[in-house]
């Protein structure tokens, strides 16, 4: 990240923006968020797709959780925090949800 949002971050900033006031926008960030992580997913993670999907939906939701405390409602520690570190912080969480561990055999 080098200290820098991703593109992506100021096209979901603006759809997340527009969700929180209008019904349609908030379909629109739903199927952008369905789009791009649940896909991703599906092909890195095969399995049940009920839980994939759950998984994804928790990963994402933590994202735009982030996303909205650093840049819209501007929380001083996440404003003021390099996004290397948020990541750092963040990123073993994502991991376990998007790769989680194999369940231990039974036997």
């Amino acid at each position: 990240m080098c200290g820098r949002e991703p593109k992506d971050a100021d096209a979901l900033l603006a759809m997340l923006r527009g969700a929180i006031a209008n019904e349609q926008a908030t379909a629109q960030l739903r199927e952008f968020i369905e789009s791009r992580l649940t896909e991703g997913a599906h092909r890195r993670v095969p399995g049940d797709d009920h839980d994939t999907a759950v998984r994804v939906a928790l990963a994402a939701s933590m994202l735009i959780g982030i996303l909205v405390g650093r840049r819209v409602v501007q929380v001083p520690l996440l404003t003021g925090e390099d996004a290397e570190s948020i990541v750092q912080r963040v990123g073993p969480a994502l991991q376990e949800l998007l790769v989680p561990r194999p369940a231990p055999d039974s036997a």
